[in-house]
């Protein structure tokens, strides 16, 4: 985990569900912000002030006992945080804190984003529907600004979901790197945002041309459900697309057989 980019990822997590009208559960985003803002308040902590050598001796200079003052105290106090604070050692206790949350709490945070992202999706594929029954092949055709008014609408309509979906998806998916929960099969990073149904690993895989990424129109164009997953999720249609694959490998090669059994049956009866 990059303790550097932890606490701006989350903050780019919690914009961006703010953003896009993304509802957070209560306690947990509560919990986060006083998390994040305890850390910024670490690396923001002031220790200026006299050393201990000058606050013992203005102590002894005003007649007091140095083991008294409250002034030599607080120097000293100073002196033990100061190289702690200047490594951060402070804030990354707070970002270790704040990562255990994070991590123990990473199905729900992607789940809130899930209701946005797969109603977004739905927008998209109907933009794209419209555009692909006119031959239009992605959002950048030039065909589109001669197609009609239509047309313009539907790209429009493709591209503002589109935009969504990409940060939707990003501000999600450098969550899950850094909690390490990022899949990574290419199969189950596909998953991430794509619901094959009963598609084989194979069939997404080749939908996809082996990418570990899909665009959205991709997804749409191969026929896809557009539908963000949480990691326990996309554990499910792995195996969901792992067991229909070793089904079709199965079914397939019980065809093989029986058509070498009906191939020996012709062969024998031939004679």
């Amino acid at each position: 985990m990059s303790y550097r980019s932890f606490a701006p990822t989350i903050r780019k997590y919690l914009t961006t569900a703010d953003q896009y009208a993304v509802e957070l559960p209560d306690v947990l985003a509560a919990d986060i912000t006083k998390k994040l803002a305890l850390i910024e308040a670490a690396n923001n902590l002031d220790l200026t002030g006299p050393s201990v050598a000058e606050a013992t001796y203005d102590a002894i200079s005003n007649g007091k006992n140095p083991l008294d003052d409250k002034e030599v105290l607080r120097a000293t106090v100073r002196s033990a945080l100061l190289p702690i604070v200047s490594q951060s050692g402070i804030a990354n206790v707070g970002i270790d804190r704040l990562s255990e949350t994070v991590r123990d709490n990473i199905d729900e945070l992607v789940a809130a984003y899930q209701p946005a992202y797969d109603s977004t999706g739905e927008r998209f594929t109907e933009a794209h529907a419209i555009l692909t029954a006119h031959g239009i092949t992605g959002l950048d055709d030039p065909r589109v600004s001669s197609m009609g008014l239509d047309i313009a609408r539907a790209n429009l309509d493709a591209r503002e979901a589109h935009k969504i979906l990409h940060d939707l998806h990003e501000a999600i998916g450098t969550l899950l790197y850094l909690v390490g929960r990022a899949e990574g099969t290419a199969v189950g990073a596909l998953l991430q945002n794509v619901d094959a149904g009963d598609a084989t690993a194979t069939e997404i895989l080749d939908a996809f041309r082996g990418s570990k990424r899909a665009d959205h129109w991709d997804i749409a164009t191969a026929g896809y459900r557009i539908s963000l997953a949480t990691p326990t999720e996309v554990e499910a249609r792995r195996e969901q697309a792992y067991s229909a694959q070793s089904a079709s490998h199965r079914e397939a090669q019980r065809d093989h057989v029986q058509e070498a059994r009906a191939a020996e049956y012709v062969r024998m009866n031939a004679r």
